[in-house]
């Protein structure tokens, strides 16, 4: 009997690894035809192409946005530029300490600019405003806090001049 069981398992495990090699066949052919079968055309990749250059096109006109809104921003900034103590020469060894200079923001239209109080002054003081186009404004500072360190200043522009630098 023992004979009969053993020769039952190899005519089993025979069919078992047939059948195996039937199905992996059979895969293997399927996914070579679905393989061929893929459409490799000119019409998909003009498609793709065209996708491709509206994102990139898009992308330029996203860039372009950035860079005109960063364009307009730089042209708000302005230079401050103050000397601290009038009776002294600014050519002397400790002129660094008599000279301040910063920069500024452009906050209104109607000439007034926020910047730092260690840089402007106290309030009612004098300084001097370089716009972006070189010109330059003597402005006094009208808010002054120490302890925020911010500075209000107002220069006297006409106002058609701010909105062609700005």
């Amino acid at each position: 009997m023992y004979r009969y069981e053993k020769k039952e398992s190899k005519i089993k495990r025979f069919l078992e690894t047939i059948m195996l090699i039937v199905v992996v066949s059979a895969i293997s052919i399927f996914s070579y035809k679905m393989y061929l079968d893929i459409n490799i055309d000119g019409d998909s990749g003009e498609t793709e192409n065209a996708s491709t250059a509206i994102r990139l096109s898009v992308e330029k006109e996203e860039e372009k946005e950035i860079s005109n809104t960063l364009e307009d921003a730089t042209k708000c900034v302005v230079g401050i530029s103050k000397i601290k103590n009038k009776g002294e020469l600014v050519l002397e060894a400790n002129a660094t300490k008599n000279l301040s200079l910063g920069t500024g923001m452009i906050i209104s239209d109607n000439g007034y600019i926020i910047t730092n109080w260690h840089l402007a002054g106290n309030k009612y003081s004098s300084c001097y405003v370089t716009l972006e186009n070189g010109s330059v404004y003597s402005g006094s500072v009208v808010w002054a806090d120490s302890d925020l360190d911010l500075a209000i200043v107002k220069i006297s522009v006409n106002r058609s001049k701010l909105f062609q630098i700005r």
